[in-house]
């Protein structure tokens, strides 16, 4: 066999700078990439081949070595190891001392050492900085490890293998099958159920999530190094497994323990000492560059780059890095082995360092790609997988071929193991092999394949303007046409990032390449797809293609290309050209438009907000882009699926989008004839558009306050729920009932942990009692009123599952059972989903109450649709008023089982029209949870901005949900009652378009009329300004007639009217949602100080608004109250005794002000709440300091 040529491995990876792919660091990891790659974890779950016996696992991956003299002995190595801890720190410290043990002349693991990393980070506990509890690396590396920042991620970038930690052998991520078990019984055994989300219990969860969060740190070690495969242990107690990683899944050996069975894992780590970094994992063809190939690549790289982007300066060396990482330049061998023989003819040198993309999953491709240059004739190329060629605008193929698994000094003939690829899919019908969730692991071979491709340029999301977005794209879709009609090719991945800018002499605008057709296929003679499978970038696949309606065998078309060419359209367009659309607006028509999905069957779906789109222009009726944009974007649509109104669907209908010659036409002429803006880009504000990508659970600050009335579609952003800080030293036991809710002092200055959101504890108590509650959807009101109709996320739960718990027979019996076997065909009908989610949760309702024997269902047909025949919530529901909207909508719902539509369609049309405007939505702790009908409130409770009433709800284990109405002032004989039907805090235009949409009237009350005489109200100072702080200092002095010391509540509505001019920016819609979005911030992350300045002048604009005792009001002052705790605990070190007892004073203050007016709403929701926190934080601070 001929020798491999000397490299050096290549270790610490630049990460793409680019934010449409991953990012360094903190992003690197799976769990941070946008929906639905999420999804990732079930993906590798059905790729997991094991249990392998344990002897076989190391036979397979190691040759056989002799033990030497150098081998410790395994006698004993592991008896310090505990056999189940509380915590992975008691399993891992002393097995690392265990791994590490060495004497003069023996070691466990020569020339590797273990390292506790999982301490190595800022934030141990934060998705994206979690790090494995032990790693292994190179002795000549420790010193790199142990002199970077615990910001980086060197760890993963170094570790030759990792070991994931648990404390108990019961959270191990499988389960073996015994011993003696028969092959027909090993066949049939699940060796795993994490896949299976219909199992809720607490510890699944867990483990999904430990298994999920392994698999991350797997991801990223693949895109740090450069590896074919790589190996993992995971430890639970003193039970271990071994895992080997590839691109097509993960071998999993059987469980061994530790104190029994120390030979195997230290059989293990001896032949990983003794193994080459070939057989360790590592590509052998990819070496670090010399110093003369890193500044070649640099100096090319960069005449490149300014030729491409006229650049200069600090911004061309900025644009430069996006490729280039000093010190992490490498080569990479591409051989062009057609023959099967590699030698220096056939084989190519090309220069690499930072890609700008790299794989976000683990299984798959694992695409990566470098702008590289190929250093013999000083030029840029593309690096990447695979590409077509032979028509228009695709780029031209210079160098391929499979990748062998090493370069050889000179001729060397390949057989079929010296290739790189991979080998658990060729395990997977072995006799040990266990069944996943009752099947098979479906595994491919994945050959590791190396592309050089001749053009290079920049993304798509990098054009300037519309005039080279509409060029470019114009380009790729002749590209799309020309491999379909000259070589009957179907791209199927048409995206953003699979449309590249490139400059070329003569042309005003980049050309448009489309590249990225490794998921091609070839065409029939229908012409659809032949390829296998569901393939595509999710935000701008066909929506009929993923959509729930599509049948499994769904082949690709030409027109889905073109209809994910128009999304890379419009999606370019909502983020980097000019519109109309508020921040908020543009956040929901990105999310329904390209982000929404849903899990079915173990598949993603989605398509919903396309679909309504394309029937009713949902979500881009109202968008007003440039004009020539927006006639291209309009026209576009109506070729596609003209609106149910439009005379073009009698005219053509759908014939202009079967045949691609009608696009070509009109787009050809449309770029001659129309004069497009040539530097109009700008960068709205998204995380798409930005490349900050939040993390999912920063969603919590968008979500909206139910108001203490009906429906409302819309709302201002108010500081979520918050608790203090947990306790962090030992205190009096009184003092121990509030480890979750406040922070005693603390001698320590450190940051006090983030409590879960009160939304979060809320679900985490009715996922405790399901087993024996009632589902809420079924609990029955007070006597004399209706029933809680139906729960939202009941509805997505029961897409699933059906209902099982020992409390939900009686009502799986009387309407769940009727629903549930169509309910699925039903939410998927062209019907429902045409309609807007208010209305869609509207049709929900309906079907629900249709369902209910007690009411209709089980009565006489003639009965059915006579209102008078029914129950007294009924009557009084069919006496309330019709919405505005009646006659305007189609009632579809949900025909129960045995039930005749044309019966029942009568009664349902009745129903419906009333529920827009009748829908109450449900709180617990001013939680919204669901939605409910209540007739009697209906009909005697009317709206008003300034209410006297507001409406809570009382939630008891095994008893109904009851509806009170609280009086929050005094109300004289005669006077209405009223509450309000949505936020008082919504700007005033916001709230007279609501009323007027959902409810047909104007409101003429104090506010209305007062806010309508400010109009237009003048848009605040930026915050932070000077201007700013004194209106808002004026704001508190105001409302509050806060000194510095002292905090006063009015007593009397209508403060609102005395608001000197200077104020009247308060107002303003802006100034709300950013003033409670930077209380939300701070209160949470600190600095505490700033988080209360922001907290009294947000509660200023609250007794401003709100009336006297009105509930928000008083759940702010309490955050407020915790927050001046939360601050007294983190800077006791650094506070005089004088300090503190004004701090206490400042708590006590706000305290006083949460319990005065909480107690007029009383105790409300499900147990403990608002006014349990009260009475904890109150003793508390009133308990004599230490």
């Amino acid at each position: 066999m001929a020798a491999p040529i000397s490299t050096v491995r290549v270790y610490d990876v630049p990460l793409p700078l680019d934010p449409s792919s991953l990012r360094p660091d903190e992003d690197a990891q799976p769990t941070n990439i946008p929906i639905p790659h999420q999804g990732h974890l079930q993906g590798v779950l059905d790729c997991i081949v094991g249990p392998m016996p344990v002897e076989r696992f190391i036979r397979s991956c190691f040759r056989s070595v002799p033990s030497g003299p150098n081998k410790l002995s395994s006698r004993h190595a592991f008896k310090a190891v505990p056999n189940q801890a509380n915590a992975a720190s008691d399993i891992y410290e002393p097995l690392i001392a265990a791994l590490n043990k060495q004497t003069r002349f023996k070691s466990r693991c020569p020339g590797f050492v273990f390292e506790n990393t999982s301490t190595r980070t800022p934030h141990p506990r934060k998705a994206g900085f979690m790090k494995p509890h032990i790693c292994c690396f190179k002795t000549e590396h420790l010193d790199v490890i142990r002199s970077s920042s615990h910001d980086s991620r060197a760890e993963l970038g170094y570790t030759e293998l990792f070991i994931d930690v648990k404390g108990d052998p019961s959270h191990d991520f499988f389960a073996d099958p015994p011993q003696d078990a028969s092959q027909a019984q090993r066949e049939a055994h699940r060796f795993c159920t994490l896949g299976n989300h219909d199992e809720k219990d607490d510890l699944q969860e867990a483990l999904r999530k430990h298994l999920g969060l392994h698999i991350s740190y797997v991801t990223e070690v693949f895109a740090r190094q450069r590896r074919a495969f790589l190996f993992t242990a995971s430890i639970s107690g003193s039970r271990a497994r071994l895992f080997r990683w590839d691109r097509s899944g993960c071998l999993v050996s059987e469980s061994f323990d530790l104190h029994e069975q120390p030979d195997f894992l230290c059989d293990f780590l001896w032949l990983f000492s003794q193994a080459s970094d070939r057989d360790r994992g590592h590509d052998l063809t990819i070496s670090v560059a010399s110093s003369d190939e890193e500044a070649l690549f640099h100096s090319t790289i960069r005449d490149y780059v300014r030729e491409q982007t006229e650049l200069d300066g600090p911004e061309l060396d900025k644009a430069v890095s996006e490729h280039y990482l000093p010190g992490h330049v490498s080569v990479v061998y591409v051989a062009r082995a057609e023959d099967g023989t590699v030698n220096a003819t056939n084989t190519r040198r090309y220069l690499v360092s930072r890609p700008v993309v790299s794989p976000s999953r683990l299984i798959g491709k694992g695409t990566t790609g470098y702008w590289a240059v190929d250093p013999l004739a000083s030029r840029v190329v593309f690096l990447k997988d695979i590409c077509e060629h032979g028509v228009r605008n695709v780029p031209t193929v210079e160098w391929h071929g499979i990748v062998p698994s090493f370069i050889p000094k000179g001729e060397h003939a390949f057989s079929g193991k010296d290739v790189q690829a991979s080998r658990t899919d060729e395990l997977c019908k072995r006799p040990w092999v266990c069944k996943l969730d009752e099947e098979a692991p479906p595994l491919r071979k994945r050959l590791h394949y190396r592309l050089v491709c001749s053009t290079v340029g920049y993304g798509l999301q990098r054009f300037r303007g519309t005039e080279e977005l509409l060029h470019a794209t114009y380009d790729a879709f002749q590209a799309m046409r020309d491999a379909h009609s000259k070589a009957g090719i179907l791209h199927r991945d048409i995206s953003l990032g699979n449309i590249i800018l490139v400059k070329e002499p003569g042309r005003i605008t980049r050309r448009g390449y489309l590249i990225d057709w490794e998921v091609s296929c070839p065409i029939d003679e229908s012409g659809r797809g032949m390829g296998e499978g569901l393939v595509g970038t999710w935000p701008f696949m066909a929506w009929d293609l993923i959509s729930p309606l599509s049948p499994e065998d769904q082949k690709a078309t030409f027109q889905h290309d073109m209809e994910s060419l128009f999304y890379v359209v419009l999606y370019c367009a909502l983020l980097w050209l000019p519109h109309n659309l508020s921040e908020g607006q543009l956040a929901t028509v990105m999310n329904h438009m390209f982000g929404s999905f849903s899990s079915a069957h173990e598949e993603w779906r989605g398509g919903h907000g396309k679909a309504l789109n394309a029937l009713n222009r949902t979500y881009t009726r109202d968008l007003h882009l440039e004009p020539a944009l927006g006639e291209w974007v309009n026209t576009v649509m109506d070729y596609h699926h003209p609106p149910r109104d439009s005379p073009m669907l009698t005219e053509y209908g759908l014939s202009r989008w079967t045949n691609p010659d009608y696009l070509d036409s009109f787009w050809a002429n449309f770029l001659r004839s129309h004069s497009l803006g040539r530097n109009d880009r700008v960068i709205h504000k998204h995380p798409s558009a930005t490349g900050n990508l939040a993390p999912v659970n920063e969603l919590d600050k968008c979500s909206t306050l139910s108001t203490l009335g009906k429906f409302s579609k819309t709302s201002h952003i108010p500081p979520p729920k918050r608790k203090a800080a947990q306790q962090q030293n030992d205190r009096v036991s009184k003092r121990q009932k509030i480890c979750h809710t406040v922070a005693p002092r603390s001698e320590s200055p450190s940051r006090p942990e983030r409590g879960p959101r009160r939304s979060q504890r809320l679900q985490e108590k009715r996922a405790a009692s399901k087993a024996s509650d009632p589902p809420i959807g079924d609990a029955r009101m007070t006597k004399k009123d209706s029933k809680l109709i139906h729960e939202k996320s009941t509805a997505r739960l029961r897409r699933r599952k059906g209902l099982g718990a020992p409390g939900q027979g009686s009502s799986w019996r009387s309407h769940h059972k009727k629903l549930c076997k169509s309910f699925n065909a039903f939410t998927a009908s062209a019907e429902y989903q045409a309609l807007t989610p208010h209305d869609q949760v509207d049709a929900l309702l309906l079907s629900q109450l249709l369902a209910d024997p007690s009411q209709w269902h089980a009565r006489p047909a003639g009965d059915r649709a006579d209102a008078s025949s029914l129950q007294d919530p009924f009557v009084t529901f069919l006496d309330l008023l019709q919405g505005p909207r009646a006659d305007e909508v189609d009632i579809p719902f949900c025909v129960p089982r045995g039930a005749n539509y044309t019966e029942v369609s009568a009664l349902a049309k009745e129903l419906y029209s009333r529920f827009g405007n009748n829908n109450f939505v449900l709180h617990s702790h001013l939680n919204s949870y669901a939605h409910g009908v209540f007739p009697l409130a209906s009909r005697l409770f009317n709206h008003c901005c300034v209410p006297n009433a507001a409406c809570k709800y009382i939630i008891k284990r095994g008893e109904p949900v009851v509806m009170q109405v609280i009086a929050l002032q005094d109300i004289r004989k005669g006077d209405e009652i009223t509450i309000p039907y949505l936020d008082p805090a919504l700007p005033y235009r916001t709230r007279r378009e609501a009323l007027r949409v959902n409810y047909d009237f104007e409101c003429r009350c104090r506010l209305c009329i007062y806010q309508r005489g400010i109009e237009p109200v003048e848009r605040p100072d930026e915050p932070g300004t000077d201007s700013s702080r004194r209106m808002e200092a004026a704001l508190r002095t105001f409302a509050l007639g806060f000194n510095g010391e002292t905090v006063q509540v009015p007593t009397a509505p209508g403060l609102f009217e005395e608001t000197p001019p200077q104020l009247r920016p308060v107002f303003h819609e802006s100034y709300l949602p950013a003033l409670a979005e930077l209380f939300s911030r701070t209160s949470h992350e600190g600095p505490f100080s700033d988080a209360i300045e922001a907290g009294l002048t947000l509660l200023a604009l609250y007794v401003l608004v709100y009336p006297p005792n009105y509930p928000q009001t008083g759940m702010h002052a309490l955050e407020l109250a915790k927050t001046v705790w939360n601050l007294l605990c983190t800077a006791t070190a650094n506070l005089s005794e004088t300090q503190s007892v004004a701090m206490e004073k400042q708590a006590n203050l706000f305290l006083h002000i949460a319990t005065s007016i909480l107690a007029t709403l009383g105790p409300e929701g499900d147990e403990g709440g608002p006014l349990e926190e009260i009475d904890i934080l109150s003793q508390v601070l009133n308990q004599k300091r230490p």
